[in-house]
């Protein structure tokens, strides 16, 4: 099927397993904070969004690094930051240990995200379909390693909440994948002549779309911050059910990831307005639940949602700039989603407080709000526009 070797996709693929490992613990984070009552909670849930601010930094360093070690190399070495940094706390009782792992868990994660695509866009770069095909592959990959580790911590954590962080243990797996898969490669020590005179200018049509991730990713990600205090405070059920929840935002974005270029060509210009609209849906259903099943809907819903989304606005983006400046557009636009992420506790509590009080429960019904009011906004963006292929003006 592949022109290139096979075995380079399954090394790819192995990348692809820690890309959302930085959600692993989520389904514990009330177990932990029990453990540490005198943490606030929104530092508890900081756990998760720490490791996304690391990310930001260190996502800007990976390409220059390669630079100088190969990409092969470099990936087994971010591969053993993750899987050590992220066991650290079950050999520890120290809140200051637990969280030094998250930021090396994101120091990890860091280098390894932007490898992963550089990968992919280098070993296929002649066969355009193929290469889509395994990005789609790729974001399917991440969502499988999620599911894994969010199942595994839900059932472990009721043991201890030390157990959640072994399921950090999945980066030996993906470590022995890229290194018995991957190809070793050889790092690029000067730019390419081809690019080295083209302007980075950006046109405005760009941060529009980084408004835009920034706050969807913001308000979205209530549904993970704030997943495991809200079914454990509901008495919806225990840990057990917040890492079935999780497990199925990851199951729809394995999904839609799967099939994402036959959605895109059904839906042309409108699959980024029905990414919003699923999206709101999932959290209007987790903020009607009283039941798992909502619980499991809501996700679901959220996670093709989001996988709608995310490739959609780095087309918009990426259609709006010269090719110099595609690789620097795609670095920003993983740094503004994980500022977002990083933010999310927040500016989600703060805001909700004002709007609906400080229910968990009306988190969610705000944050449903604000999706919607990015759906309106895309859908009459969207009227009009004659093709699919007008993404910069959409």
């Amino acid at each position: 099927m592949f022109k290139g070797n096979i075995k380079t996709v399954i090394g790819i693929l192995f990348l692809g397993l820690i890309s959302m490992g930085a959600m692993a613990i989520s389904a514990g984070l009330s177990s932990i904070a029990a453990a540490y009552p005198d943490v606030s909670i929104e530092t508890i849930q900081t756990l998760i969004t720490i490791p996304a601010l690391v990310i930001v930094v260190v996502s800007f360093l990976s390409g220059p690094i390669a630079n100088v070690i190969s990409k092969k190399t470099l990936s087994l070495i971010a591969l053993c930051i993750f899987t050590a940094g992220g066991c650290i706390p079950f050999f520890s009782d120290s809140f200051t240990v637990l969280y030094f792992s998250r930021l090396l868990v994101g120091l990890g994660i860091g280098l390894l995200q932007p490898l992963s695509q550089a990968i992919i866009f280098e070993s296929f770069a002649d066969a355009p379909s193929e290469r889509d095909t395994i990005l789609g592959w790729l974001n399917s990959s991440g969502s499988v390693g999620s599911i894994i580790m969010t199942i595994i911590g839900g059932i472990v954590v009721v043991i201890s909440y030390k157990y959640i962080f072994l399921v950090h243990l999945l980066g030996l797996a993906a470590f022995f994948g890229v290194l018995f898969c991957l190809p070793q490669d050889q790092p690029v020590r000067k730019k390419k002549e081809g690019t080295a005179g083209q302007k980075m200018k950006l046109p405005g049509a760009v941060f529009y779309w980084y408004a835009v991730i920034f706050v969807y990713m913001t308000f979205l990600h209530c549904f993970a911050v704030n997943l495991s205090l809200f079914v454990e405070g509901e008495g919806i059920g225990t840990a057990a059910i917040s890492g079935i929840g999780l497990s199925m935002l990851t199951i729809g974005g394995f999904i839609c990831g799967a099939v994402y270029g036959k959605i895109a060509n059904a839906l042309k210009k409108w699959t980024l307005p029905a990414g919003f609209l699923l999206s709101a849906l999932g959290l209007l259903s987790m903020a009607l639940a009283y039941s798992p099943i909502l619980v499991y809907v809501s996700g679901l819903l959220t996670g093709v949602g989001m996988m709608m989304v995310f490739p959609q606005i780095i087309t918009n983006i990426i259609s709006s700039v010269s090719p110099a400046a595609i690789t620097l557009c795609i670095a920003i636009n993983g740094a503004v989603v994980n500022i977002g992420q990083t933010l999310a506790p927040y500016v989600v509590t703060r805001v909700s407080y004002i709007l609906a009080g400080g229910s968990v429960r009306g988190r969610y019904y705000v944050c449903t709000l604000i999706l919607m009011l990015i759906f309106a906004v895309s859908a009459v963006r969207t009227i009009g526009r004659r093709s699919p292929g007008d993404l910069a003006a959409a």
